[in-house]
């Protein structure tokens, strides 16, 4: 779907893995995250400076880039951590390019494996849960995660969800991909009608498959620091638990 030479956007992209992938075929990357942290160690590994690091503010509303600018975006592991994933989906409508596609994942809470999380979930809210889970620090940072992790919908709301910001989704063939505890969504942002295509919008159902503080800083080599203003958010609704951390 990326043409040569394409522009994508890492959404939330950690240490930058997906992103160096990305720049070794050839693709012109732009990867962003909340962190500086991570960008920093990201940015270690980018020697030929091949990859346009962008931190952006924890509470970020509006993404720094222009509208259609991106062939594609990637944003792996990250709508389930937003605020208001309607308001980041809208955001990734509006940069994509006509025909642009954004891949996601995000957890499949059909999976066995997240009824188990599920129900640990449920046991951190006995009184004296936490304190012990302290004994172990692997376990502290996996009830951590599933704190923060809130987000776990089924694929028609997902595919609802990016039906409302002007996304089309693209279901995958069936038995294409394997049931793991993510699931793969793919979303296009449709072509205008001027240029002969259809702009409707389908909700199919998918097959299952398996971003801290911010001061204004440019970092090393490429790295570039940019901030998003305060301004309310754009798409969707209200922050809730089935609206949508920005």
């Amino acid at each position: 779907h990326v043409p040569a030479e394409g522009r994508v956007l890492d959404l939330g992209c950690g240490t930058g893995d997906i992103a160096h992938a990305m720049a070794t075929v050839g693709m012109r990357v732009t990867a962003c995250d909340i962190s500086r942290e991570m960008l920093r160690r990201a940015s270690e590994q980018d020697v030929g400076g091949a990859v346009d690091w962008v931190q952006l503010d924890t509470g970020w509303r509006t993404l720094p880039f222009g509208t259609a600018t991106f062939d594609a975006i990637v944003a792996a592991s990250v709508l389930e951590y937003v605020d208001n994933p309607c308001a980041v989906l809208g955001e990734c409508a509006r940069v994509l390019r006509p025909g642009g596609i954004l891949v996601c994942t995000v957890p499949d809470p059909t999976h066995p494996a997240r009824w188990g999380e599920w129900v640990v979930s449920l046991v951190t809210g006995v009184p004296g849960t936490v304190a012990a889970a302290r004994l172990w620090p692997r376990l502290v940072n996996y009830l951590a995660y599933l704190r923060i992790s809130r987000h776990w919908h089924l694929a028609g709301w997902w595919s609802a969800a990016a039906a409302r910001c002007g996304l089309r989704d693209i279901p995958c063939p069936p038995g294409d991909v394997e049931h793991t505890p993510l699931r793969l969504l793919t979303f296009q942002r449709p072509y205008d009608r001027r240029d002969g295509y259809c702009s409707s919008i389908p909700l199919p159902r998918r097959t299952s498959a398996g971003p801290s503080g911010s001061t204004s800083g440019r970092l090393p080599r490429t790295t570039r620091w940019r901030s998003t203003g305060p301004s309310p958010p754009r798409y969707g609704e209200r922050s809730g638990r089935d609206g949508g951390r920005g």
